[in-house]
């Protein structure tokens, strides 16, 4: 993967993905929200667009009808690096234990839930494969009938 790594506002790329999608969210009347809580990134920001618009997409079509999705950010530092966490949590149907654990392998498809278009496999393993080419990690956190939480990391702006 090559990336053309700039600084840019993650607040503002969650807002506008989120609007790339409000007709597909406003289909299922599902509310999105994105915590007001600005962080600058150093990324490529077209392929973090590509992951926050894979995991935005994949919340708004297993999640319920009314159903809610909320983009929070939050300051971490791993292995002494600055780094900003990216919260996508969802009220859908969630995802199974057994199922958890393979969820960001190619190819990989969780049983399809009536009414709910099945993917290729691969939108998670692209997201996996993007962000840790940025130094970041993801992973997910998910309850059956109460919805999932997908979280990554990227590296924060620092000033020299």
């Amino acid at each position: 993967i090559t990336l053309d790594i700039t600084p840019f506002d993650m607040q503002h790329l969650l807002l506008e993905t989120a609007e790339m999608v409000s007709a597909q969210a406003n289909n299922k009347n599902i509310v999105i929200e994105v915590i007001d809580n600005s962080y600058s990134v150093d990324a490529d920001r077209g392929k973090i667009k590509q992951v926050v618009l894979n995991l935005l997409t994949n919340a708004i079509k297993y999640n319920r009808p009314d159903g809610s999705i909320r983009f929070s950010l939050h300051p971490q530092y791993e292995a002494k690096q600055a780094m900003v966490e990216v919260q996508i949590e969802d009220t859908g149907y969630g995802i199974s234990p057994e199922h958890q654990k393979n969820m960001f392998q190619k190819f990989y498809r969780v049983p399809s839930l009536e009414n709910v278009e099945r993917g290729t496999g691969l939108g998670l393993a692209i997201c996996k494969n993007m962000v840790e080419a940025h130094g970041g990690r993801i992973w997910l956190e998910s309850a059956v009938d109460v919805g999932s939480t997908f979280y990554f990391t990227l590296p924060m702006t620092t000033t020299d």
